[in-house]
């Protein structure tokens, strides 16, 4: 567990993500005011970039294998991000891609630990 001051692990970051993203779509999107659903997208990208700055910090100080585990961080903050752009609601299955890659990462970063 982390103490005050430094940064939590990876695993984290990406559990806090699929978090959000499923709280997201456990509810009627369709009911939601459109910047609530904007809010709950944009925390779920601050997940993914905090993520993927702690990969990218690993990387830099020669951490094997941090590459394509960074590649697919890069690719699902990627799918968020478009997701937040569309004129009513939310593309769901950009959402429900990016839910797929973050279990997938998740479970490839715990098996690590």
């Amino acid at each position: 567990m982390s103490t005050a001051g430094e940064p939590r692990p990876s695993g984290n970051h990406c559990a806090d993500a699929l978090s959000v993203l499923d709280s997201l779509l456990a509810r009627p999107v369709e009911d939601l005011p459109p910047d609530q659903v904007y809010n709950t997208l944009v925390e779920a990208s601050r997940c993914l970039v905090k993520l993927r700055d702690s990969l990218i910090a690993r990387k830099r100080s020669g951490e094997a294998g941090v590459a394509a585990t960074l590649e697919h961080v890069n690719t699902a903050l990627s799918v968020t991000d478009g997701a937040e752009f569309p004129l009513v609601g939310i593309r769901r299955k950009q959402v429900e891609s990016t839910l797929d890659q973050l279990r997938t990462l998740l479970e490839d970063v715990e098996s690590r630990t």
